[in-house]
């Protein structure tokens, strides 16, 4: 009688070790996130389209496996426009990929090319810098752990990164879920192309569904309107003890390392130059509307201060920051269909904040340095000390003109600029928003 309780016992740990074994071989064959490559058929997990939410584990995966010496990062501008197969890019290696993340920071930036550089040296990153990502204090998405990187925040070794996200990808009820969905949803496309980009299908159905690009370009600036809304960059006052930062969308925790955004920016520049590592550092080119929206927020003078401060961080890397804002009536003023034609497609853009991977090439090109060509000369200009000032008047009086000539569509713009400001504010933490009302470029 006494064997029975550890017969049962036995057969127990057996059933569990099948059951999980089954999980993981179940998991790891379909492998929804694309982190695994055991199997791959058409029509069964080819494609991956529960990538989406899950692009922190996915890119730290990709590096484990890819060993890039190239990274293309930032915010989810640089994830949609910026192509490892851009022309520029394949002139410096074939070993580039994109690591940019949807509501990327510059923590973000700097432990992944932690995390690369430590595995195989890093040659070349290339970094898009977006306003909204210093919002105050370091932050981190629901979906980063530091676990999964191969060195801590003080480049020091940790051996067991590669298992961190074993559990929550191979034996997970998650991860079984992600698996019959993948299996379900093969008509879908992956997320992501090869080489980390964004695929484009989200936003052309995203077109699709508001009607047209003017309903598009609306409905993100009205997103975006939100998120400035209760903007405050550089302070981290009301940012203590894990309260709301940034916008409506960027509720991230806040981490417990003390710095802000721009420290961690400053870190990250640090280290690329005691590392070796070619830094590029670029403004992205979105639409000249998407720069309108800073200033109906009342944020321009911070929107500058920003910019002056990048500058001064570089300059002790001898690296320009590139500039690619103001109204370039080629690129970044490209006019925006009219309100009801449903059918045409602007060459440049998804959305005033997102621009297609065609500018993308064209930005990559200045910041690389490839051969200047007629149709692209002088877009985009390299700040430094001694050109920050001229050139950020240069930007706001490109964008005072513009507004001067598309006066239909500030008054719309600024209609719903009033609606969502007047709802959104009254919801701000810790007092008043940074400025009630807009001051004149």
């Amino acid at each position: 009688m006494s064997s029975q309780p550890a017969r049962f016992l036995k057969l127990l740990v057996l059933l569990v070790l099948v059951v999980m074994g089954g999980l993981a071989c179940i998991n790891g064959v379909v492998d929804p996130w694309g982190l695994y490559h055991w199997y791959s058929k058409d029509g069964f997990n080819a494609h991956k389209p529960r990538q989406i939410f899950n692009e922190r584990i996915i890119r730290a995966s990709d590096i484990n496996r890819e060993h890039p010496d190239v990274l293309l990062m930032g915010t989810s501008r640089a994830q949609v426009g910026l192509s490892p197969d851009a022309p520029a890019v394949k002139n410096l290696t074939q070993h580039a990929l994109n690591v940019g993340f949807s509501d990327g920071t510059a923590y973000e930036a700097l432990r992944y090319l932690q995390h690369a550089h430590a595995q195989s040296p890093v040659k070349v990153a290339i970094i898009g810098a977006d306003f909204l990502s210093f919002s105050g204090a370091t932050r981190k998405s629901a979906d980063f752990t530091e676990e999964r990187l191969a060195v801590t925040a003080d480049f020091q070794r940790q051996w067991m990164y590669r298992l961190a996200d074993v559990p929550n990808t191979l034996l997970s009820l998650d991860a079984l879920r992600a698996s019959r969905r993948t299996t379900l949803e093969q008509y879908l496309p992956s997320y992501f192309y090869p080489g980390g980009r964004r695929n484009e299908h989200t936003m052309a159905a995203r077109i699709e569904e508001q009607g047209g690009m003017h309903g598009t370009f609306m409905w993100s600036e009205h997103d975006y309107l939100r998120e400035y809304a209760c903007f405050r960059p550089f302070s981290t006052a009301h940012d203590k003890g894990g309260g709301s930062i940034g916008g409506w969308k960027n509720q991230l925790a806040v981490t417990d390392k003390g710095s802000g955004a721009m420290e961690d920016f400053r870190t990250l520049v640090t280290f690329a130059r005691q590392q070796g590592i070619t830094l590029y550092v670029y403004t992205s080119p979105s639409h000249v509307r998407s720069q309108v929206l800073v200033e109906q927020a009342g944020l321009w003078p911070q929107y500058e201060a920003w910019k002056a401060e990048l500058v001064a961080v570089l300059a002790a890397n001898h690296t320009p920051l590139w500039e690619f804002g103001g109204a370039d009536p080629r690129f970044t003023a490209e006019a925006l269909p009219a309100k009801g034609d449903t059918t045409s497609r602007m060459k440049w853009y998804w959305e005033s904040s997102h621009f297609r991977r065609e500018l993308g090439d064209v930005a990559l090109e200045r910041i690389l340095g490839a051969p200047e060509r007629e149709e692209t000369r002088g877009f985009g200009v390299p700040l430094t000390l001694a050109n920050v000032e001229q050139e950020l008047q240069r930007v706001k009086r490109e964008i005072t003109t513009w507004q001067a000539e598309h006066p239909d569509e500030l008054k719309e713009m600024t209609a719903q600029a009033t609606t969502v400001f007047a709802t959104e504010r009254a919801k701000c933490p810790a007092g008043e928003p940074v400025m009630k009302q807009a001051p004149k470029l």
